[in-house]
C-alpha cells in the first residue's frame, strides 16, 4: 500500500476533499507520516545531507520541538498539500516564502551565529513552551543559590544566568547594567 500511495501522490492533485484520505494511506515506513507530524520542516535541495546536519543540531538544542528528518524540495510541495502540523520551514535551499502558508527561514547548512539567532527567535515565537522552560529553569537555579548562599542581587543573578544559559535570547538586551553599590 505504501507504493500505491506514493504513486497516487505523484500523479494526482490533492484537493481539500481527498487530503485526509490520501494522508491516511501513507504509511510510516515512507517517513511521510513523520513529516506530517513534524512541528518544523527541515528542507534542503536533495533531502539527504544539509537538512540532516540541521536535524542533528536543532534536535539536540531543542528537544521539546518535533523536527522533520531530511526533506527534499521535491517532497515539500506534496507534504504541504496534505494536512500537517508544521508551523515553520527551515531551509538550506532557496525557497520562495510567498509559496507557503507558513514562515520560511533560509539558513546555511552549518549554522552561523546569525542563523542561530533567527532560528531561536522564530522558535520562541511559534513555540512558547521554550520560554516557559527557561523561566522554570532560572527559578530552580536561583532557588538553589538561595539555599546555599546569601543572595544580595537576585535580579542581577537572573540577568547573568539568562545571558549565560540562553545567549541568543534578547540580543538587544544583552548588556547587563552594572550592579549598584
Amino acid at each position: 500500500t505504501s507504493e500505491i500511495a506514493l504513486i497516487c501522490l505523484y500523479f494526482i492533485s490533492v484537493d481539500d476533499s481527498t487530503q485526509t484520505d490520501v494522508a491516511r494511506f501513507v504509511s510510516k515506513s515512507d517517513n511521510i507520516q513523520d513529516y506530517l507530524n513534524a512541528d518544523v520542516l527541515l528542507v534542503c535541495t536533495s533531502g539527504i545531507s544539509t537538512s540532516a546536519i540541521l536535524y542533528a543540531t536543532l534536535h539536540r538544542q531543542y528537544p521539546l520541538i518535533n523536527f522533520s528528518r531530511s526533506l527534499g524540495i521535491e517532497n515539500l510541495e506534496r507534504i504541504m498539500r496534505m494536512p500537517n502540523r508544521a508551523k515553520l520551514i527551515i531551509s538550506t535551499a532557496n525557497l520562495n516564502p510567498d509559496e507557503f502558508n507558513i514562515p520560511v527561514i533560509s539558513v546555511q547548512p552549518v549554522l552561523e551565529y546569525k542563523d542561530n539567532y533567527r532560528i531561536e527567535r522564530a522558535l520562541h515565537q511559534y513555540f512558547p513552551q521554550l520560554s516557559i522552560g527557561q523561566e522554570r529553569s532560572l527559578d530552580k537555579l536561583v532557588a538553589i543559590v538561595k539555599r546555599h548562599a546569601r543572595l544580595t542581587d537576585e535580579e542581577g543573578l537572573r540577568a547573568e544566568l539568562t545571558s549565560y544559559l540562553y545567549p541568543l535570547n534578547g540580543q538587544e538586551n544583552s548588556v547587563i547594567p552594572a550592579k549598584k553599590r
